[in-house]
Formats: structure tokens, C-alpha cells, sequence
């Protein structure tokens, strides 16, 4: 059952009534989903495998809709000779749907890229080049979308993996323009948006609703730099649970990686670069300067380099 929103699990639960033939399922005042979910529950239902996929929003299933007689999550069916697997991009939304019970799936790695990249292309020879393959996967960061629609480009147009490797190194526009290109893919809902750029757009907006500490921490680091980027870094929080939740739910999102600790000498190149690019264009008294100079201050304070942290909150 696809999970992308209220209207598609409702529709779901329509055509498995239908499959199944459940008696009433045709009445318009029929409550589908119960019909549903008691005949699962059911001994003489059998065995059975029930599967939402891309249950990312996990208000759709606690929320209470007007005109609903319950919850989404109340309707999930239960029985000894049946489970169910939520499919999720969103680790908090895991936790609540399935507490405990949680497999995390890992990136793919150039092995899985190499071979997914081979299920795609129409033209074989282009893996003669190596270099240009390995290439391409590692700027496209292994990631199964990017791959499908880097190669659907590629098939449409004719070009070598060298050309489209060339097109991801032009001006940011066109990258852009780029990675927001559609493309078809049978295996995807006919709803879900294809194209990189737009998932990721998708994937942002659902974390600024839910936390807009956590946007504000992503828009901040895309203008610091790509990756290797300190937690100490970051602009201050409301509270310290506030900045905990909001680097929670960019894990979750698989926005970021977590950093390693104690990496204070990168954090201190960063923290100066930025200072500096922040003086000169706003100024050396602009909140988001003195905001980054103390950051650098509690950097130095952790090495215990008490002398260049008083500097720095002198110059405040």
C-alpha cells in the first residue's frame, strides 16, 4: 500500500477489500478500512504480509481527520499469522510506527551503484570507461535516485557517462536545472516526483513544517561547505533539547551523517573562514558575525585554549 498521503492509503485499503473480496466493501457507507482490518485480523485470513511504503509523514497515521472514526494507526490489522513493514525515509516516524522493531538499510555502496547502473543503461559500451563510471557514481554519491536518473538522461539523449559527469561540474543553474528534470520510472508511483532535486525540495519542506530549527541548520550549512562540517559550529538553539531534536530529525531525513568528535582543528578553519566572510559582507557587529565568533570562542574553550576564547569575547 502506498503510504505518500491520507488519500492513497485510503484508496489502498479499497482495492485490497476489492482483491480480497470482503463482503460489503461495495457499500458507500461501508468503513473500508475496518472491513480491512478485521478480515486480516482474522484467523481464517491465513498467513499474510502487509507493506506501507513511504510512510514518511507521521501525522497521516496519529492525527485525527474530521469524518474519521479513528485514527490511521487504529486501523492496522493484528494476528499471529500476519506482520507489516512500514518503509520509511523519516527515523523518527519509525520509532513511532514501529518502536523497537526498526531495520536501518544501508547506503548502497559502488559495488550495489556499479550494478544498478548496469540494470539501467541501454548502451553497454559505455562501462568500457571505468574512470568515467567511477566517477559519475562517486559525484552522484551512490544514491539510487541520482544513479536511475542520471542514466535516463543519459539513454535519452545519446550521451557518454564522461558528458553527463561534465554536466554536474557546470554552473549551479544548470545542476539544478539538471537534477529537477522528470524522467519515467514504472517502479514509482505515478505521484511521487522523480526527479532529484524535487524529492530533495520535498524531503526540506516536510522537515522546515516540522522543525524549522532543523532547516535553519541545513540552509546554514549548505552555505559553509559540502560536508566535514562541526556540530560546534552551528548557530545556538532555543534550548540545548531544541538543537538535540533539530539535528535528530536532519539524521532522520538522512540530510547528514553524524561527525566525529573532537575534530577541533577543522572546526576552527571553518569558524575563521566564515567569520571573515561574514565581516565583510555584514559587518563585525552583525548578530550572525558575533554569533559564529562565539562559536569559535566555545571551540577554543573545549581545548582549552582559555586565552584566544577571551580574545575572541573581548573583540564581542
Amino acid at each position: 500500500m502506498p503510504a505518500t498521503s491520507k488519500e492513497s492509503i485510503g484508496e489502498a485499503y479499497l482495492n485490497a477489500a476489492q482483491q480480497l473480496g470482503i463482503p460489503g466493501w461495495e457499500d458507500d457507507k461501508a468503513d473500508v478500512k475496518r472491513l480491512v482490518q478485521d478480515h486480516l485480523s482474522s484467523d481464517s485470513a491465513g498467513q499474510w504480509l502487509l507493506v506501507f511504503d513511504n510512510a514518511d509523514d507521521v501525522s497521516i497515521w496519529v492525527d485525527k481527520f474530521v469524518g474519521e472514526s479513528g485514527r490511521l494507526i487504529d486501523y492496522l490489522p493484528k494476528s499471529q499469522h500476519g506482520s507489516i513493514i512500514f518503509t520509511t525515509r523519516d527515523k523518527k516516524a519509525a520509532t513511532r510506527l514501529a518502536g523497537r522493531n526498526i531495520v536501518e538499510m544501508s547506503v548502497m555502496d559502488e559495488i550495489g551503484s556499479k550494478q544498478l547502473l548496469r540494470n539501467y543503461l541501454f548502451d553497454q559500451d559505455l562501462l568500457n570507461s571505468q574512470g568515467d563510471a567511477a566517477a559519475l557514481l562517486a559525484q552522484l554519491t551512490y544514491l539510487p535516485l541520482a544513479i536511475v536518473q542520471a542514466v535516463a538522461y543519459i539513454n535519452a539523449n545519446g550521451i557518454g557517462l564522461g558528458d553527463y559527469l561534465s554536466l554536474l561540474d557546470a554552473q549551479e543553474e544548470d545542476v539544478i536545472d539538471l537534477l529537477s528534470e522528470d524522467f519515467e520510472d514504472e517502479r514509482r508511483y505515478l505521484d511521487v516526483k522523480n526527479a532529484v532535486a524535487t524529492t530533495w525540495l520535498i524531503s526540506f519542506e516536510q522537515v522546515r513544517q516540522r522543525d524549522s530549527l532543523a532547516a535553519d541548520y541545513l540552509s546554514f550549512m549548505a552555505c559553509v561547505d559540502a560536508k566535514d562540517i562541526p556540530q560546534s559550529l552551528l548557530p545556538s538553539g532555543p534550548s540545548r533539547k531544541k538543537e538535540i531534536d533539530a539535528m535528530g530529525t536532519l539524521q532522520g531525513y538522512s540530510f547528514i551523517a553524524k561527525r566525529n568528535q573532537g575534530r577541533w582543528e577543522e572546526a576552527e578553519k571553518l569558524a575563521v573562514q566564515v567569520i571573515e566572510t561574514r565581516k565583510t559582507k555584514l559587518g563585525a557587529d552583525h548578530p550572525s558575525t558575533l554569533s559564529i565568533m562565539a562559536n569559535l570562542a566555545s571551540t577554543y574553550r573545549n581545548q582549552g585554549r582559555w586565552k584566544e576564547a577571551e580574545k575572541l569575547a573581548v573583540q564581542r
